[in-house]
């Protein structure tokens, strides 16, 4: 039985989190795995397959102080070498086949500090398109160090796995000397299982509805959505938006409801453990991110039939391949449109709904993406 240990930073409510679930869920008997979370942040741990043996990183003494200290006096190497030392000594008596960091970031930098322990692959899942939101100059690149470029470069790496291959070109151009070995394997979509989701609850709508799921970050621009909204309003035409998902901007974007005069067309869900009900009850899924690698709510709105209205970002493109989907410019004005397109042109709506089902019958499958993740390992 081969001993597989995944290493990720938390399980905090997000698509990359819910990705490695599904994937979890699907292994076979054949390995042994284990997930060892850095951060005790647990909002998805109680979906985890009970088979997982969970690992929780205890920080060195006084952790919190001496980083802040560290960040302050702008020594930051000092923080990292404690983690090295620390890491290592933690995880020292534990072996493993192969050990793969499921994400960027924090997850990837304590993976690197046990690359060199023999007879061990090691693997590192990159989710983000780093050229357009390099999000992980926090946790692991300063000036002085280029410490990222040193984890892509390891000689003790053995692949590098991007979710599109869009976002594994970008990566080309920002790190060309990284490890050789490099492949696209698709994020693991549940077709059956998402359907079977979607029909746990009826949500009632009393409208043309269109739909925004997920992290309420900055990146993901629904105060975009919110103006389209209001452009759409002024027009006069009769729909609702609905926002669905929590996250630092949801103050935020319930004040600019208010402010924009729109109480009466956009609602805010908050966060929801089942979103597909909401889902299947929409007419529309938009996108208004300003970047997007591969969306996985993109996906599972192609595997429920719904026509999709997204901003340019390589994922939303590589998977629409502006055939699937309508693809709008990064402006409001022209997401607003797009949205009206499909409101009033009942002809369009009904054929991007069939290429919905079709585009999701091409792409997903999830014995083909457990198969591409066993070669891999």
């Amino acid at each position: 039985m081969k001993k597989l240990l995944f290493i990720l930073n938390d399980l905090q409510y997000g698509g990359t989190e819910q990705v490695l679930i599904d994937v979890l869920q699907h292994f076979d008997e054949s390995f042994d795995l284990s997930l060892c979370l850095i951060e005790r942040r647990d909002e998805l741990i109680e979906y985890i397959p009970s088979c997982v043996k969970i690992i929780r990183y205890n920080h060195f003494p006084f952790y919190k102080y001496i980083r802040r200290a560290c960040n302050h006096y702008n020594v930051i190497p000092v923080w990292f070498f404690l983690e090295r030392i620390s890491f290592s000594f933690f995880m020292a008596r534990r072996k493993f086949d192969s050990v793969v960091s499921w994400k960027e970031g924090e997850s990837a930098l304590f993976h690197s500090f046990i690359f060199h322990r023999k007879n061990q692959k090691n693997i590192t899942w990159i989710h983000t398109n780093l050229s357009l939101n390099h999000w992980t100059m926090f946790w692991v690149y300063n000036n002085k160090t280029a410490l990222e470029q040193k984890i892509y470069r390891n000689k003790h790496l053995s692949n590098l796995i991007f979710v599109s291959q869009s976002q594994k070109s970008c990566f080309q151009t920002l790190y060309p000397d990284a490890c050789p070995t490099q492949s696209v394997i698709y994020n693991l979509i549940d077709k059956d299982h998402i359907i079977q989701k979607s029909q746990q609850f009826e949500v009632p709508k009393r409208q043309f509805t269109i739909c925004c799921i997920g992290r309420l970050s900055i990146e993901k621009r629904i105060d975009k959505a919110m103006q389209a909204a209001k452009e759409l309003k002024e027009r006069g035409y009769s729909f609702e938006l609905w926002i669905v998902g929590g996250g630092f901007c949801y103050e935020e974007l319930t004040a600019m409801i208010d402010r924009l005069d729109l109480t009466d067309c956009v609602k805010m869900l908050g966060y929801q453990p089942n979103p597909f009900p909401y889902l299947k009850a929409a007419d529309v899924l938009l996108l208004t991110s300003d970047t997007e690698s591969f969306s996985l709510v993109l996906c599972e709105a192609l595997c429920l039939s719904k026509p999709v209205v997204s901003t340019p970002t390589f994922g939303p493109v590589e998977l629409l391949e502006r055939k699937y989907g309508i693809i709008s410019a990064f402006d409001v004005s022209s997401i607003a449109n797009c949205l009206a397109e499909l409101m009033i042109d009942k002809d369009l709506y009904a054929n991007l709904s069939e290429l919905s089902l079709q585009r999701a019958s091409q792409l997903f499958d999830v014995e083909k993406t457990m198969q591409q993740i066993y070669e891999l390992l």
